[in-house]
């Protein structure tokens, strides 16, 4: 599957291809219930957008854990900026990624949750493209 997303990754070399009954082997099994409930009407379907996010920070990184948590396909970041010491108590990042872009930083996080996600970084103000 060389272009699949790492949720369908995941699932076929598991054999639990959206079983409906939640387990411990399955990090996307309670949220694939869902479909079974009639809450969501196509759990699969959020493998396949792409979602822009313009910084990186306070919120943006909140936000692209969410996604990458509930299996989207695809990031698109930006942010200009690089990770401080002062950001350590509101965002993911860790002292180790000190110096480094918030894109960067944030590209070694979430692709630690999904190796299989789709991640663009532009270390760039999305207002000079």
């Amino acid at each position: 599957f060389p272009h699949a997303n790492w949720s369908y990754q995941f699932l076929m070399q598991s054999k639990i291809f959206m079983s409906d009954e939640v387990v411990d082997t399955n990090p996307y099994s309670r949220l694939m219930a869902l479909q079974k409930m009639g809450i969501v009407d196509n759990y699969q379907k959020i493998t396949e957008f792409t979602v822009v996010i313009v910084g990186i920070g306070g919120i943006g990184s909140v936000a692209a854990e969410m996604l990458v948590r509930c299996g989207i396909g695809k990031l698109i970041l930006f942010d200009y900026d690089h990770v401080e010491l002062a950001n350590m108590n509101r965002l993911f990042y860790r002292r180790k990624h000190c110096g480094m872009s918030k894109v960067d930083a944030a590209s070694k996080v979430l692709k630690k949750i999904n190796p299989f996600l789709e991640i663009e970084c532009f270390c760039k103000n999305i207002t000079s493209i």
